[in-house]
């Protein structure tokens, strides 16, 4: 059992450092704009679902723009905290599962890496070369690691759980960490991911619409 989580800690090393040392102008021109048609259908949903009753309220009930708001949620007129940003742009995006899906991963890697670079590039005030390579990258990572995973339980819902991983090294890059800082990154979010119940699916519950962004507020969290 040690030496088979050895070998799968290996890999994840691995292809973190492969990853990272892929610049924006190695990246071919067609996943540049599949990438783009997914960023762009991400924030339309966004935009679509971020005036639902529930997420204005909970937009409203953050209001609290200050010297250190950065970042936009998306339809209202006003920035806050990045975390904050991510955490409600990401909700939006998940009321009606509009948001993009990846078949073999099983899941929906957009909605847990959009909003957080979304949030840190905007605070950062990243190139869009910088953020279309940190999204496409941490992407990447994020259906590797859930195509690894695979088959979740039927109990648990995906998001919240594999997702963690990409919004974490996805704002990793756009930090400029280090090999070794992203590997710790992503270790620490291992240790806070979600177990999240499918059922609420089917029982209509919205608590499942914060599955995703709660691995976006742990990825800020240990960052």
């Amino acid at each position: 059992m040690k030496t088979s989580s050895r070998c799968q800690n290996n890999k994840l090393k691995n292809l973190i450092k492969i990853l990272g040392r892929i610049s924006f102008y190695e990246i071919r021109q067609h996943a540049q704009i599949t990438a783009k048609m997914v960023i762009l259908d991400t924030l339309g949903v966004i935009l679509l679902r971020n005036k639902s009753p529930y997420i204005r309220k909970l937009a409203t009930q953050w209001m609290t723009p200050n010297s250190y708001s950065f970042s936009t949620i998306l339809g209202y007129e006003f920035q806050t905290f990045p975390h904050i940003a991510g955490f409600i742009n990401g909700s939006g995006g998940t009321v009606h599962e509009l948001d993009e899906g990846h078949r073999f991963s099983r899941g929906h890697p957009g909605i847990h890496v959009i909003p957080a670079a979304l949030a840190i590039g905007e605070k950062l005030g990243i190139s869009g070369k910088s953020f279309l390579r940190s999204i496409i990258l941490g992407y990447e990572l994020t259906a590797k690691i859930a195509m690894a995973m695979q088959p979740l339980k039927p109990q648990f819902h995906p998001h919240g759980t594999w997702g963690t991983f990409g919004a974490a090294y996805t704002t990793g890059l756009l930090l400029n960490f280090s090999h070794t800082q992203l590997e710790q990154s992503i270790q620490g979010v291992g240790t806070l991911c979600m177990s999240p119940s499918r059922s609420t699916v089917h029982q209509g519950a919205t608590i499942r619409n914060l599955y995703a962004v709660f691995g976006i507020m742990m990825e800020f969290l240990v960052h």
